[in-house]
């Protein structure tokens, strides 16, 4: 039985992993299967050492690593030491719970974690893996994958999307599951935050990382990504359908995030897809607050494609309702797209298409500073098809630089936006 240590006030039993005969187990899963008593009264630690801890997917849409069935485990370790999938089946790095096998209380903490693959045989454009998966993907569930998940002080690197979170059918008994991120350094050639189906979310102090088309650090070779953005919130996948999902509770405080488009195909044709925030397709937007956070947009795309940036994009938002507030933070976007003939719009913030009849967007005591390079002009509000008669579009304390203040979407700049005291 392993022994004991003290690990943030509480006593914990301990379990080692490296990679010699010295520790009790060679990589994390065989550490994982091997407890059976865990509890809120009987806590395990697993420790990693230093080094490189590599696998294939367990199966074609499966994770190398899982982390469920289990309670009140921590996994800890340092950036050196790198939890790893390798070339074979389709699939994440780690997944964290199932429908069938629940995992709660459980944190990852200060190791590094990476998925080198953009889909089967690493083709670009095939199916989006993730290096941490919360929840399951094939369904939004009614029943609890998991709850009071902690990833904190982690480096995440995913070639497609670093960090995906799926939360439970809005429609279900249960109350959403808590996920909490703090102070993590998060990586992507894509999206490198998406946010799918009902849950909790606290982020703290984490800094968003996304570029294309440039090896990652030491990890991930040189990508194309079709879309990049920071947090994506997207509610239209899942079985059962799209248009009740969403996140129920979602705040965000000294997050900052920072998007690089290089090179080109880069983004694709879709232009609200560039983005620091993007909220995309469906309901369920209940609640969604970022305090205190910095978006910074950057083109420099060498090709002539339609390489649109924006700090704050709402696209397809068919029945979306509640709250959207973006407070005491900054909105910085640069295109400095090269081409000659695409548009290459640049926005501070964008509402492109329908909202919901009930949806609030909240710009509060934020600088917004927007440049364009190119022939377009840059917009600190873009309003396109929005009809402000069953919205509230609303800002207060705003310092918007553009070099034009005009709106071509539709309608005039910052004068078509209530002004609130």
């Amino acid at each position: 039985m392993p022994g004991k240590i003290s690990w943030r006030g509480q006593e914990r039993r301990h379990i080692t992993v490296g990679p010699t005969a010295a520790y009790h187990f060679n990589n994390p899963q065989d550490a994982w299967d091997s407890i059976k008593d865990s509890a809120a009264e009987n806590p395990y630690i697993i420790s990693l050492e230093p080094g490189i801890y590599e696998r294939e997917a367990i199966a074609v849409g499966f994770p190398a690593w899982w982390f469920k069935g289990k309670t009140d485990i921590s996994v800890v370790g340092s950036r050196q030491a790198v939890v790893r999938k390798i070339a074979g089946a389709s699939g994440g790095t780690i997944a964290i719970g199932a429908v069938d096998e629940i995992a709660e209380r459980i944190r990852l903490s200060g190791f590094t974690v990476v998925n080198p693959l953009t889909g089967a045989g690493g083709a670009q454009g095939a199916a989006p893996e993730g290096a941490i998966y919360i929840g399951e993907e094939e369904e939004y569930p009614d029943t609890l994958p998991y709850n009071d998940i902690e990833l904190e002080n982690m480096h995440i690197i995913g070639s497609h999307d670093a960090l995906q979170m799926f939360g439970t059918d809005t429609t279900g008994p249960n109350i959403p599951p808590r996920i909490f991120l703090r102070n993590n350094f998060i990586e992507s050639h894509h999206d490198a935050v998406t946010i799918k189906g009902n849950m909790q979310v606290q982020s703290c102090s984490n800094q968003i990382f996304v570029k294309t088309n440039e090896s990652l650090g030491n990890y991930l070779p040189s990508t194309s990504g079709w879309k990049s953005t920071g947090f994506h919130f997207n509610c239209a996948r899942g079985t059962s359908g799209g248009n009740d999902r969403g996140a129920a509770y979602f705040r965000s405080a000294g997050d900052q995030i920072v998007v690089v488009g290089n090179g080109s195909n880069n983004f694709g044709g879709d232009q609200s897809q560039c983005c620091g925030i993007y909220v995309y397709n469906g309901s369920g937007i209940y609640s969604v607050t970022f305090n205190g956070c910095s978006i910074k947009v950057i083109g420099i795309a060498d090709s002539d494609i339609d390489n649109g940036l924006n700090g704050i994009a709402f696209f397809q938002g068919k029945s979306l309702s509640g709250d959207f507030v973006f407070s005491n933070g900054s909105i910085d976007v640069h295109q400095q797209h090269a081409g000659s003939s695409a548009p290459a719009e640049a926005n501070g913030v964008k509402l492109q298409q329908s909202l919901g009849d009930d949806q609030v967007v909240r710009i509060v005591d934020t600088y917004i500073r927007v440049r364009n390079d190119k022939s377009a002009s840059p917009l600190a509000y873009s309003m396109n098809s929005i009809d402000q008669a069953e919205n509230i579009i609303e800002h207060k304390g705003i310092v918007a630089i553009a070099a034009d203040g005009t709106n071509t979407a539709g309608g005039g700049l910052i004068t078509n936006i209530a002004e609130v005291a």
